[in-house]
């Protein structure tokens, strides 16, 4: 059985994130410093309904976040990573519905 989900990675909340939290990727970018894995801490998981993209699934959350989401509302340095039919993707949140695809 073939499951669409994603999930939501957002900054650990240590010292060591307060200079990338809430930054932008062209920042990141520009100071050359790249966006880790262990960096990060998955604060949901879910299914995608078939209809869903990065920006609906953003949209949702901005409307009603889901029961067992802890995270702080989705926001810029959130990093959202879909499975959809095995096909892995990534996109790093900008500001308001703007994403930056990180992933191939």
């Amino acid at each position: 059985m073939e499951i669409n989900q994603f999930a939501l990675y957002q900054l650990k909340n240590v010292p060591e994130n307060r200079d990338i939290r809430f930054r932008s990727y062209e920042t990141l970018q520009k100071n050359q410093i790249q966006i880790r894995y262990g960096n990060y801490e998955q604060k949901y998981l879910g299914r995608m309904l078939p209809a869903d993209t990065p920006g609906s699934i953003r949209e949702r959350f901005d409307r009603q976040p889901p029961r067992k989401f802890h995270g702080h509302s989705i926001s810029v340095s959130d990093v959202l990573v879909l499975n959809h039919a095995g096909e892995v993707t990534a996109y790093y949140m900008e500001k308001e519905l703007s994403l930056i695809h990180i992933s191939e």
